[in-house]
């Protein structure tokens, strides 16, 4: 019982994470960088590198900064990338799909004692699906505001972490049975 109302909890609270984030990115990003958490070069210095003109990046002189992690808001009709932009009923369809299997997760590990752990990645993966899905059927997009520097062609949003993580500890568990 504690473990299925452990779920619950967590998708409540990812969910609602989720959308406090996307409503701070959408007041107050609108076209501007928010800030970066930088990382220093070889020699300790905050680096700006001129010439490239990537979203999230730009310093005031017009240079990039070597920034871990960036904030900047976009809009995403779409997937990941805004893939199928234009597509907004297989969008809806595919994402409420995505939530619907961790829902039917949840329901299939109701019956089962302990594994809290994968309960929780369950929780997480339902509360993150469950943002993207109700922006996108009320919102008709999704805003994404993180740029992760090494993998700065994606912009992606709490929601996206929350299922990616509750995916990879789900999958763990699932690797590791029995060590819960």
């Amino acid at each position: 019982m504690f473990g299925s109302l452990l779920s619950l909890f967590i998708a409540g609270a990812s969910f609602s994470t989720d959308q406090i984030t996307k409503h701070i990115a959408d007041t107050r990003l609108e076209g501007k960088e928010a800030g970066s958490f930088k990382t220093p070069d070889r020699n300790g210095q905050e680096k700006c590198r001129c010439g490239e003109n990537k979203p999230g990046y730009s310093c005031a002189d017009g240079s990039q900064k070597n920034s871990l992690i960036s904030f900047q808001k976009a809009e995403n009709s779409g997937f990941a990338g805004n893939r199928l932009e234009g597509h907004r009923s297989l969008v809806v369809a595919v994402s409420s799909l995505i939530f619907v299997v961790c829902v039917v997760m949840y329901a299939i590990t109701l019956s089962k004692p302990a594994m809290y752990t994968l309960k929780a990645g369950i929780g997480l993966m339902m509360g993150g699906a469950a943002g993207n899905v109700y922006d996108r059927i009320v919102k008709g997009r999704v805003t994404d505001f993180i740029i992760f520097r090494p993998i700065n062609k994606i912009v992606f949003n709490m929601a996206d972490v929350f299922l990616l993580t509750g995916a990879v500890v789900s999958v763990l568990c699932e690797l590791l049975q029995g060590t819960d």
